[in-house]
């Protein structure tokens, strides 16, 4: 068995403040939510309370900021997309403007740096595997960039946090760890898409939440309860629980252990891993030259101290003396994947309204400037690139304000056509995600451009 947590580490200011009826909450909820058109009344069943007091602790948690959001975990593969785990050995002075260039795409969901030679780690989960070698590629270019390498996971043996806020240990998601393959993706219609969609949202405040979703569905609430138990069922979603903000629940340490085991020891070492409550994550992955670990355990504590505590007694469990701790330096994003984000967009505007679209001969004729006289051809690439990754986000954000009903910014999270390599041009080229009609798209030297006057706008308030 795996060390408890210490029980003497100081607590939050949040934590400290929780109420018994609150640990006891948090505790049953970070695992699972319950499917129900009642989940309150469920839970207060369970906890021997009322469907009221729960449903008031769980809003106060979440206006407390312990609580980020209650919504859905799915399986990349479960859903019929594809992930990876990155690692970057980028120049120190440059490792900013590397990760901005990967945190500018949707698909990349968590971005550290950690204190390691390879110091440059994200996730990548994308709709198939061209767009997230895209993204690998794009991040690949970026100034100060020496090693990228890709690591999918092998083989998964826990995926899941358990943070102990009630009285007693915390039980681990896998008491008896097993190799957990990737679900296969079943056929999934509209509506399934749009669930998705929601699921990995939140679940809002409402008392009776799930029938908020089914409005918006236009489903009954009893086919979407059945369509997301289905989903958990066959392994597509991994949970649906309450996602936990770390630091305010006192737990701001966290590090990503790394081991050297064996091939044929690895299903016991992870075994000894994921029975870790302070685990969260445990994979086997592949290796590479200069990078002997293949497996990867995510440690929370609150203290470095503690993390390194539990890799010790692993450690001593195990016999192995070959690992290391990776502690966060910065976190530079960290988000809930959308799955399916543009399965919801309406259909792109007809014009009628809008700002007429200039002919494409006229957008034809606009001069293209210059690159930056600075730098190899390389470096000019990925400066470029980091500029109008960190301009297109200024368009996410602010894509709210268009009033056009666009398809390419009618999403917060993921924009249809999104900048390309090729940006140092106005307007700017663009790569269409989706092959959607737009009277703002036009055709020049065989490549796409984008003349939206929202992001003309945006581009000319955040321009060099």
């Amino acid at each position: 068995m795996c060390p408890s947590p210490d029980k003497h580490a100081t607590a939050s200011p949040a934590e400290s403040s929780l109420t018994p009826l609150d640990r006891a909450v948090l505790a049953r909820i970070q695992g699972e939510f319950p499917f129900s058109p009642d989940p309150y009344a469920d839970l207060a069943r369970e906890l021997g309370s009322t469907p009221e007091a729960v449903h008031d602790s769980v809003v106060r948690l979440r206006q407390g900021g312990v609580i980020r959001r209650i919504g859905g975990s799915f399986a990349a593969g479960g859903v019929g997309y594809t992930s990876t785990l990155v690692a970057a050995r980028v120049d120190p002075e440059r490792i900013e403007a590397a990760a901005a260039v990967a945190s500018a795409f949707p698909e990349v969901t968590h971005n550290y740096e950690r204190n390691a030679a390879f110091n440059l780690w994200f996730t990548v989960i994308a709709a198939d595997r061209r767009r997230l070698d895209a993204v690998l590629d794009a991040v690949r270019q970026a100034p100060g960039v020496h090693d990228l390498h890709d690591l999918p996971a092998r083989r998964l043996f826990k995926i899941r946090v358990d943070f102990a806020f009630a009285e007693g240990p915390a039980e681990s998601a896998l008491p008896a760890a097993a190799a957990t393959p990737e679900p296969v993706c079943a056929a999934l219609d509209g509506t399934d898409r749009r669930a998705i969609r929601l699921a990995c949202g939140d679940l809002g405040l409402d008392r009776y939440p799930f029938r908020a979703w089914a409005a918006e569905l236009d489903v009954p609430e009893a086919d979407l309860l059945a369509r997301l138990a289905a989903y958990r069922q066959r392994g597509a979603m991994r949970r649906f629980g309450a996602v936990i903000r770390h630091h305010a629940a006192g737990f701001t340490a966290n590090g990503m252990s790394v081991w050297d085991v064996p091939d044929a020891d690895v299903g016991f070492v992870c075994e000894r891993l994921a029975a870790c409550p302070e685990i969260s994550h445990c994979y086997e992955r592949p290796r590479f030259p200069g990078w002997p670990y293949n497996v990867f355990g995510m440690i929370h504590g609150r203290s470095r101290e503690e993390c390194l505590s539990v890799a010790i007694r692993v450690a001593e469990q195990t016999g192995l003396s070959d690992y290391d701790v990776l502690f966060s330096v910065r976190e530079f994003k960290k988000t809930s994947m959308i799955y399916f984000a543009d399965s919801s967009f309406p259909p792109a505007a007809d014009g009628a309204g809008a700002t007429p679209a200039p002919s494409a001969a006229a957008l034809a004729a606009e001069p293209v400037p210059a690159a930056p006289a600075k730098g190899t051809a390389t470096g000019r690439k990925a400066q470029a690139l980091a500029y109008y990754y960190y301009v297109e986000r200024q368009v996410l954000e602010s894509a709210k304000e268009c009033g056009h009903d666009h398809a390419c910014l009618s999403d917060p999270n993921v924009a249809l056509c999104r900048i390309l390599a090729y940006v140092d041009a106005s307007p700017p080229f663009v790569g269409c995600l989706e092959q959607h009609p737009c009277p703002y798209k036009a055709e020049r030297d065989g490549r796409t451009i984008c003349s939206c006057p929202v992001r003309r706008r945006i581009f000319q308030r955040y321009g060099k």
